[in-house]
This record gives C-alpha cells, structure tokens and sequence, in this order.
C-alpha cells in the first residue's frame, strides 16, 4: 500500500512538472494557447489515471486477501468440529471416556464417526479438485456417457439427504436423448453439488428438481429449487471461489465449503459448456448447464431407454 501510494505522488508530481514545463514553453513560442493547455492536460491526465487504477487494484487485492483469510477461518472450523466429533466418539467406543457401552450404541457412534469421515472427505476433495482448476492441472476423460442411469444413481445417493430435510427430491430425465461425450464422474459431481446445495437451502414442504435434455441440440441440465433464494446483488460472489463461504451465513448449519457452485461452474466450463444462476430472494433458485453440441456424442442407432420421460422422487 505503502508503495503505491508513493509511486502514486511521484506520478502527479511528474504530471505538475510536465504541465509547468508546457506552460513555461507556450511563453517562449508562438504556439496556439488551445494546443498547449490541450498537452498540459493530457500529461497530467496519464498519472492520474495511473494513481486511479493503481489504487483500484490495491482495493481488489485487499478483498481477496480479506475473503480468503474468512475462508481459511471458516475451513479451520469446519475441519475441526468433525474431527472432533470422531475423536469423542472414538473415546466412546474404545471405553477411554465414560463407562461400557452397549453394542446398538457403539454401532451408532460407528455410523456417526462414518458421517463425519465422509464430510471431511466431502471438504477435502472439493479444495483440492479447485486447487487443481486453478493450477490448469485438471484433466477430463471424456467417453460417451448415458445420462438416465447418471442421474438415477445422484437420486439414489440424495434420497436419504432430501428425507432429512423434508423437501421433495424429483428428477425428470428424457429417454431419447443420445449419450453425451463428457466425463462421467465430473458430471456426476456437478449434479450432486447442485441438487446438494439445493436441498441444503430448501426448508421442509419445498421441492427440488433435476431436469435433463436436449435443447436447440445442445445438452441442458437444470436444478430448480423453491427454497431462500439468493439477492441479486450476491449472485456473483456465490459464483466465485472463497468469496461465497466468506459472506453466506444462511447455511453455516450445514458446514461445507461453499465452493459447490463455483467447482460445478469450472467444471461446466472445462467440458466447453457454461453454467448460468436466475435467483430471487425468497422465491427460489434455477441453476442451469449447458454443454453445447460439439461436445455431445453421435447418436446410437437404437436408444437404451424407451422415447419417453420419467420422473423419480423420493418416497
């Protein structure tokens, strides 16, 4: 800060001396005054503009400094309160705190210390797969891809989610389209991430649902949720990395990251598609990706699935 400030004041300094020497010369030589004050401006305009843009970026590297290090807070707390969990529980069945337990007991801490494993997985894994987008280090491994039985195995691994929360879970996927070229296992993590944050923000009674099909021939996937919905003014930052888990407080209950939708965006975009965001506070959120045709693969001659769409939801 300290030395953009400075560079700032040598640059108008030298813009002053610029204009002075100008003005001194116009004395001395019959050149029209008009072109004269014309280059006096001009030259005291370059550092200015120098001094205004030297001094927004210094505001954009404070803000990221700013988010980042809320982030890491927020991480340290959200590492911690699992782990925590798992060495209590741990103590419990290993007979180190309280008294013996009962067997029906111990295979619920089991089942506990399981949960809170696979959330610190959950958070390990998506820091480090943005960590490797960052570092253009994240390859694809694109393969003809059915999306039917793709979606069907994200319901099944939500269902017990959405049973939790008490919103309704529907997935709606069209038969006849043609397999997508795309990886498999990305795709996947994009659907889950999304239909994941949905339940997250969708109170009990709401509903989530995943469509899937081909529109204009390209490959669309939308998640529409009637859950908080999100300001106008903050669908950028929840689109970039850090900056959303720095200011969303609404679902700090739940933990996470809060790079789900950034991570799914990336992702999107490695696959040569684009993720959009249409939101209102208090009406719910659509989140929609679009992979666009060149990515998709030829059609098979006869379809897996019969021409027709079905509907899934949780009981």
């Amino acid at each position: 800060m300290a030395l953009s400030s400075g560079l700032g004041r040598i640059s108008l300094v030298a813009g002053a001396l610029g204009v002075a020497l100008i003005c001194g010369t116009a004395l001395l030589q019959p050149w029209p005054t008009a072109l004269c004050l014309a280059a006096a401006l001009a030259l005291f305009a370059l550092p200015a503009r120098e001094l205004a843009m030297s001094r927004h970026r210094l505001v954009e590297e404070h803000a990221a400094h700013l988010a980042k290090s809320m982030y890491l807070a927020n991480m340290s707390h959200e590492l911690r309160t699992p782990l925590n969990a798992i060495i209590g529980f741990s103590d419990l069945m290993t007979g180190t705190g309280t008294a013996t337990i009962e067997p029906a007991k111990c295979r619920e801490y089991a089942r506990d210390i399981h949960g809170c494993a696979q959330h610190l997985l959950d958070l390990i894994n998506d820091v480090l797969e943005m960590s490797r987008i960052e570092a253009g280090r994240l390859e694809l491994r694109r393969q003809p891809t059915e999306i039917a039985p793709l979606l069907l195995s994200c319901q099944r691994m939500l269902r017990e989610k959405a049973r939790q929360t008490g919103a309704e879970l529907v997935f709606s996927i069209d038969g006849t389209m043609p397999p997508v070229l795309c990886d498999a296992a990305k795709l996947k993590q994009i659907v889950l991430n999304l239909a994941g944050n949905a339940l997250k923000f969708t109170p009990a009674g709401g509903r989530v649902t995943v469509e899937a099909g081909i529109d204009a021939g390209d490959f669309v996937l939308s998640v529409t949720d009637t859950g908080i919905g999100i300001a106008e003014a903050d669908i950028p930052r929840v689109l970039t990395p850090f900056v959303q888990a720095a200011h969303c407080s609404l679902g700090s209950a739940e933990g996470g990251t809060g790079l789900g939708l950034p991570l799914s965006k990336r992702l999107a975009e490695l696959h040569g598609g684009a993720l959009s965001l249409a939101s209102r506070l208090g009406h719910g959120t659509r989140v929609t990706v679009t992979l666009p045709t060149e990515r998709q693969a030829a059609p098979r001659p006869a379809p897996v699935f019969e021409p027709q769409t079905f509907v899934t939801s949780t009981p």
